[in-house]
This record gives structure tokens, sequence and C-alpha cells, in this order.
């Protein structure tokens, strides 16, 4: 089946045409990174607009959510590290964030992947330079962060 050729639509000048190329990012789940260099995306090849269609989109979502949850482990093991560093037990921070025992040995084994919302807040415990960083000073009134 031959694809029909088409002009950008930004700048008119040059037919769009399926590039793989190292070094592109995309905002993925309102995190930047990296598109892996084998995913084809319909680009001009005078202007450098890139064009989605359904299927580059989910493409796209299919190459970038693993490396969207490897990010959010990595992201949660170098904090943990931190707050661990302090002398703070996985016992005391999961009980500071409201989870379950067990949990973030649960995460960190990879068997579950972390929200955004508990690698935020285990990111903001991190920072608090308090000593010890409470879950209290990052939701005010109770509000625990999801799991």
């Amino acid at each position: 089946m031959k694809t029909a050729k088409r002009r950008c639509g930004k700048c008119g000048q040059r037919e769009v045409s399926a590039e793989a190329v190292s070094g592109r990012i995309a905002t993925y789940r309102r995190m930047r990174l990296e598109i892996p260099a084998g995913v084809k995306i319909p680009t001009c090849g005078n202007c450098g607009a890139r064009w989605f269609d359904e299927a580059t989109a989910a493409t796209l979502d299919e190459a970038l959510e693993p490396i969207y949850q490897r990010t959010l482990r990595n992201r949660l093991q170098d904090d943990l590290g931190i707050l661990q560093g302090r002398g703070l037990t996985e016992a005391r921070i999961e009980e500071a964030l409201g989870v379950s025992r067990g949990y973030l040995s649960r995460l960190r084994s990879g068997s579950r992947t972390p929200s955004r919302e508990l690698v935020v807040a285990v990111a903001y415990m991190a920072k608090d330079k308090a000593d010890p960083p409470f879950a209290e000073t990052i939701f005010p009134g109770g509000r625990r962060a999801a799991g």
C-alpha cells in the first residue's frame, strides 16, 4: 500500500516523512523524556515540525511508558536513599506517607510501579532539611500520598 505524501502544514515547504533519530525529547505524563532513536515520527525536512496521527501517538506512548516507569522508580530510589542516609527506616517513611508496611519494598523490587504523587511526596521529604522530615509538612491537614 502506498502512503500519500503530504506537505508540512506549518511551513508548506517540504514533504513530511517519517524519521527515526536520536536526541528528540517529548513530554509524556508531564515529564520530559528522550524518545528512543528507533521511533519514527513524521517530520518536516525544512522546519522540523513533528506531525502526529493516532498511530504515531500510540507508538510513542508504547515506547515512552516503560521509560516513564523506570524514571519514576529511579527517582524514588534516589530520594529514599537520601532519607535512609539520614537514619530514617523504610517503616518510618511509610508511616509518614500513609502507605502500608512493605509497600516501599515492593516498589524498590520493581514488583509495583510508584505513582507520580508518591514519587513527588518522597522527593519533597528528601529535600526537607527538618530532622526528621515529616509528611505533614508536605500534606497539611492530614492528606496522604497516593500509593
